[in-house]
C-alpha cells in the first residue's frame, strides 16, 4: 500500500496517435507461441487521491506496441501474425480496486533519431470521470534518458522494476493514483 504521507496523483503522459476506443475486455494478451522471458504481468490498484481508498469498477485501457512498432495508416499494430486485440484491453478493477493483465515486453521503435523506450499506455477513469493518460516504463531500460517523456521528472514514479518469477515471467506493480 501507498503511504498517505507519500501521496502523489500519478503523472500525465502523451496519449500517441494509436489510441483506439472499444478494446476488447481482456486480461491476457499473449499470443500463441511465445517464448519465456518476453512474457510480463503487471499488477495493481486504481487509488483515490489520498492514495489509500481504493476504486473499484475503476476502468484501465492499456495499448502498447509488439515487436517495436505500430501500424501508423490503421492504427493496429504490425510485424505480428495475430489479431490487432492482442496488444490492446479495457478492464475495470475488481471490488478492491485490483487490476491485473499478461502480454509480452513492448518492444522499441524508432522515433525521429532515437528508440523510445519499451512502454505501455493506460487511459484510466472512474465512471468516465478524471481521465488520466499516462504511460509506463521499465527500469533499466537503455532508451529512457534519451526519451524526451520518460527522461522528465514526472516520469520517476511510472519506471516500474520487473522482476523474474519462478515461472520464468516477468512481473511488475503499477498502481495508480487517479484525482478523485
Amino acid at each position: 500500500n501507498i503511504q498517505n504521507d507519500n501521496c502523489d496523483i500519478t503523472t500525465a503522459d502523451i496519449e500517441g496517435p494509436f489510441y483506439i476506443p472499444n478494446s476488447p475486455a481482456l486480461s491476457n494478451l499473449i499470443p500463441n507461441n511465445i517464448t519465456p522471458n518476453s512474457i510480463i504481468i503487471i499488477t495493481g490498484t486504481v487509488y483515490a487521491n489520498d492514495c489509500i481508498t481504493p476504486i473499484p469498477n475503476a476502468t484501465v485501457d492499456i495499448w502498447h506496441a509488439n515487436e517495436g512498432e505500430y501500424d501508423k495508416t490503421t492504427n493496429t499494430f504490425i510485424n505480428s501474425n495475430y489479431e490487432d486485440d492482442f496488444y490492446r484491453s479495457k478492464i475495470n478493477t475488481d471490488n478492491n480496486g485490483n487490476y491485473a493483465f499478461q502480454t509480452i515486453l513492448p518492444g522499441k521503435y524508432l522515433n525521429g533519431s532515437y528508440y523510445r523506450p519499451s512502454h505501455i499506455h493506460y487511459k484510466s477513469s472512474y465512471f468516465n470521470s478524471n481521465e488520466l493518460t499516462t504511460q509506463i516504463y521499465f527500469d533499466g531500460d537503455t532508451s529512457i534518458t534519451t526519451d524526451p517523456w520518460a527522461s522528465t521528472p514526472a516520469a520517476t514514479n511510472r519506471i516500474i522494476t520487473l522482476n523474474l518469477d519462478n515461472n520464468n515471467n516477468l512481473n511488475g506493480v503499477f498502481d495508480i493514483i487517479l484525482d478523485i
